[in-house]
């Protein structure tokens, strides 16, 4: 083959042993290529099939980040919801404390009156013994 890539011959060399061995350096190369071309294809099978279970897991992670995300939405609205009763609880506290605080002399005013009252009583007593 004088140093040239195996199977190539110049012209004048050929002759039915050379060509034989062309031929079977050809089909030696054709069932590498078709082995390499089996792994290929076998190779683009296993890719297609990790695209589609990506595909398939996309979608159900799209799913549950709806799910997640509606959820959030909902917890939203009730802590708006809850604020808005904490500041409506706010406003009654408020309220209630501004009503004590208004019946506050009230009170003090009672209590002096029960106190005088009682004293007047114990008098009372002491006078009728």
């Amino acid at each position: 083959e004088n140093g040239k890539e195996p199977g190539l011959f110049e012209p004048a060399q050929l002759n039915s042993t050379n060509i034989t061995i062309i031929i079977e350096d050809n089909r030696r190369r054709i069932a590498g290529l078709e082995a390499e071309k089996g792994d290929l294809l076998q190779e683009i099978k296993k890719l297609r099939q990790e695209n589609e279970n990506s595909r398939l897991e996309n979608q159900t992670l799209r799913q549950e980040n709806e799910k997640i995300r509606q959820e959030n939405e909902k917890l939203r609205q009730e802590n708006e919801k809850s604020r808005l009763e904490n500041q409506t609880l706010r406003m009654e506290n408020e309220n209630l404390r501004l009503q004590i605080e208004n019946l506050r002399p009230e009170n003090d005013r009672l209590h002096h009156q029960i106190q005088d009252w009682m004293k007047d009583q114990q008098e009372q007593k002491k006078f009728m013994e």
